[in-house]
């Protein structure tokens, strides 16, 4: 899981996580970003992004689609561009 910055080129990793729960802590409230969450189970790829604005509690829900294991590859690799 990964938080991008939408006014600057910051990409952020959760900094701790509690009961099933990610964590992005300092980050100023009414900042617009996009989560980016991916999950790999039994060789099956998926894949969820959403745009949010930072709030007190967000907690966004994620929607995950299967994808190709290049598109996945492919979501990974672009969070560090």
């Amino acid at each position: 899981m990964a938080m991008i910055y939408r006014n600057v080129r910051v990409v952020l990793t959760p900094s701790w996580i509690r009961n099933g729960k990610f964590a992005f802590p300092g980050v100023p409230q009414n900042e617009k970003v996009t989560i980016v969450a991916t999950r790999h189970r039994q060789n099956r790829f998926f894949l969820a992004t959403r745009e949010t604005v930072i709030s007190a509690s967000p907690e966004p829900q994620l929607d995950f689609k299967e994808v190709t294991e290049k598109q996945y590859r492919d979501a990974i690799d672009g969070l560090s561009r």
